[in-house]
This record gives C-alpha cells, structure tokens and sequence, in this order.
C-alpha cells in the first residue's frame, strides 16, 4: 500500500517541475532570440 502511494505521488511532483523548468527555458530562448534580433537590426 505505502509504495503504491508514493507511486502515485511521485508523478505529480515530476509532471509539476518540468512545466517550471519549461517555462525558465522559454524565457531564456525568448530573451535570446530578443538580442539576436537587436543586434540583427544594429548591424545592418
């Protein structure tokens, strides 16, 4: 019963982190493609 449980608890917390590392991962390529734009513009 008490490895049935954390089986089923377990899945939550994996399926919660890797929306907030998504998330962080999204904001980092967001920002990147930000500044490749700028200096895009700024060179040409």
């Amino acid at each position: 019963m008490l490895t049935s449980k954390t089986e089923y608890r377990t899945p939550n917390t994996v399926r919660r982190a890797p929306i907030a590392l998504n998330r962080n991962l999204i904001s980092k390529i967001t920002s990147h493609i930000i500044v490749n734009h700028i200096m895009i513009c700024f060179l040409n």
